[in-house]
């Protein structure tokens, strides 16, 4: 508490409260925290500073402490589960519409206010096996991703030189350990150490055994062999332990099918791997680790393959939404002036920001609804080539207008805590959009809610006036509300 009787916030690192502590992770409660939107959510304030020795001489330590335990005790058996069935739904959806690259994990984890380091918890309770494998896949680029960065501090520590050519390989070395043949890598004491202490200690996994059975395939593509060695995995999989190594590399050919097309566990690593850490490959390796006959099982991957490590810089969600926010303005620049090319670009970047922001704040009601006006313009850009966009009308049943009417439903729940204003700028855009889509009478329900919000929204009662008169022919009604723009417009000049 300050002079002026304002509270000041000091140190940002205990900001959260922590989860129950973990015994197999040393300070555990000073990083393993709620994430923000479960904090929000949960009925009662949390003690960030619970587990801890800050609060030794409080009187109120063990009850901040059986608080802290408690929530914990609700996430991982309540929350978690009752998260299981949207997200497989969700999952499910994006496969069916070929559109995995889009499924963000960690949006929908964040989005329940779920920390990924439980993904192992959620596994357990998932009866899909294509999401099990790729929930396993999630950890598992996790570890070997924290893994990779420790040998590139080491090898740092160790350099003091800034030159790229020794991280480089050391990088190609690493990959050729992961995807490369364990018998010619010597690399089996090094996967024992990722499948024991790694995924179990800091994710959760308890089992590497993915639920249902193997389905054939009617797509062709190349199975890249595991290994050239035909003792080292056996005929019968199902008598290695849960935990067994040999398992995650039994994930490696395990297949997802994605719309009309069929992609390996391998590849989804790779492209998960090289995102998180940044790394930029030629167009011909992402093709090898599909599948082709030039992988080479024994070292599949050269000094070429790899162009560059970029670098990777985590803005605030402020930085990344007022990017966002500034290539959307741009978007409808270049609109005015019919550059639909260039309006499609800008557009595309607007929406990979959002997109960006979502991933650690997927519950923000003004990114929710910025990334579902991009993606709305861009259907409308998509549909009419830029010309008579006000035209423009949609069918709920294309599988990416369903997308945006989710994520302006989503947007409008979030908005609940704002000021009515902004409750009302959400639903009035919702309305809008559901018109568009030729849903009229619901369209007619969220303008009037926006009004019950903001009655005065000048906005909001001329649309709604002209849509009044538009679709029902109902002149008294337009009339009123036309009229009560007019007025509440001569006022604000007064």
């Amino acid at each position: 508490m300050g002079s002026d009787n304002r509270c000041y916030l000091l140190d940002f690192s205990r900001t959260f409260p922590p989860t129950t502590p973990d015994r197999n992770i040393f300070n555990g409660h000073l990083f393993q925290l709620f994430r923000p939107e479960y904090v929000k959510a949960y009925p009662e304030p949390l003690c960030p500073d619970a587990f801890s020795g800050f609060i030794r001489a409080d009187p109120l330590r063990a009850q901040h402490n059986r608080a802290a335990a408690r929530a914990t005790d609700i996430l991982l058996h309540s929350v978690i589960p009752g998260a299981v069935t949207q997200i497989e739904q969700t999952f499910t959806d994006s496969l069916r519409r070929g559109k995995l690259e889009k499924y963000h994990l960690s949006e929908h984890f964040h989005r329940f206010g779920i920390n990924m380091r439980y993904v192992g918890v959620l596994l357990r309770r998932v009866d899909n096996r294509q999401l099990a494998a790729i929930l396993l896949i999630e950890a598992l680029a996790r570890a070997l991703k924290n893994d990779l960065l420790q040998k590139l501090r080491e090898k740092q520590r160790d350099l003091k030189v800034t030159v790229s050519a020794p991280y480089r390989q050391l990088i190609i070395d690493f990959l050729n350990l992961v995807f490369g043949d364990p018998v010619f890598q010597g690399s089996k004491k090094w996967w024992e150490q990722i499948a024991t202490k790694e995924l179990p200690q800091k994710f959760y996994v308890e089992s590497f055994t993915l639920p249902g059975v193997k389905e054939e395939v009617a797509h062709k593509f190349y199975t890249i062999p595991i290994t050239t060695s035909p003792d080292l995995i056996p005929q019968d999989t199902s008598s290695l332990d849960p935990l067994d190594w040999r398992r995650l590399l039994l994930l490696m050919n395990e297949y997802i099918v994605n719309g009309s097309t069929v992609v390996t566990g391998r590849y989804i690593l790779f492209v998960r791997l090289a995102k998180m850490m940044a790394l930029d490959f030629m167009q011909t390796t992402y093709q090898k680790v599909r599948g082709s006959k030039y992988w080479h099982s024994e070292a599949p991957f050269e000094m070429l393959d790899l162009i560059e490590q970029c670098m990777k810089v985590k803005h605030t969600n402020m930085v990344t939404t007022a990017t966002g926010n500034f290539y959307h303005s741009k978007a409808l620049e270049a609109i005015k002036y019919a550059s639909v090319e260039e309006a499609m670009a800008f557009i595309d970047v607007a929406n990979n920001k959002f997109e960006e922001a979502l991933l650690s704040d997927p519950t923000n009601p003004q990114v929710l609804l910025a990334y579902a006006q991009t993606c709305a313009k861009k259907l409308e850009l998509e549909r009419t080539g830029g010309r008579s966009m006000a035209d423009c009308k949609f069918s709920i049943d294309d599988p990416d207008v369903t997308d945006v009417d989710l994520y302006f439903l989503w947007a409008i729940q979030a908005s609940k805590k704002l000021s009515p204003k902004s409750q009302a700028y959400a639903v009035f855009l919702y309305a809008r959009f559901l018109v568009k889509c030729q849903r009229l009478s619901r369209a007619d329900d969220y303008f009037l809610r926006s009004l019950e919000c903001d009655p005065n929204n000048l906005r909001c009662l001329r649309t709604y006036g002209r849509f009044l008169m538009d679709y029902f022919n109902n002149m008294t009604d337009s009339g009123w509300f036309l009229k009560r723009a007019e007025m509440i417009g001569r006022s604000a000049f007064q």
